[in-house]
């Protein structure tokens, strides 16, 4: 995915590209194409510090709550009756992704108990702690089982 770098001026150049490319060339709307993918992937600061760290945003304004609020902001009133058919195949995919409950549980897990070192420590702790209780558990029923 290409990167998106984002100043203080960002939107106000990607409104006018965006107006240029749906007047004079409606049916090759790339720009347009790629918010609108950001867009499904932009809710929240959360999502906007992901793409920063995977290379795909670069800001220069400092907040990933306001590159988060000018994405969804150029997408509100943006109309799209031609997707790429490519973007759109790789949205109903991650929309598909998305909607599978194991995903949703696994990035769950992830987001409660494994983003930082301290979560995760304690979270393997209290796993090695969960096990140990469940072994010492069955060790203790093993001979009172066999008795009788």
């Amino acid at each position: 995915m290409p990167r998106l770098d984002v100043s203080d001026r960002t939107e106000f150049h990607l409104r006018n590209i965006v107006a240029f490319e749906q007047a004079h060339f409606p049916h090759e709307t790339y720009i347009t194409d790629y918010l609108k993918v950001l867009d499904f992937l932009v809710d929240d600061e959360r999502d906007v510090n992901v793409l920063i760290h995977r290379g795909i945003i670069t800001t220069l304004l400092g907040d990933s709550n306001e590159v988060a609020t000018m994405i969804n902001r150029l997408c509100s009133n943006l109309i799209q009756p031609n997707m790429n058919l490519e973007y759109l195949t790789i949205c109903r995919r991650l929309k598909e992704f998305y909607e599978k409950p194991l995903n949703k549980w696994k990035a769950g897990m992830i987001h409660d108990y494994f983003d930082t070192p301290v979560k995760i420590a304690t979270s393997i702790a209290a796993m090695v702690l969960l096990i140990l209780t469940a072994i010492q558990t069955v060790c203790t029923v093993i001979p009172l089982v066999n008795s009788n």
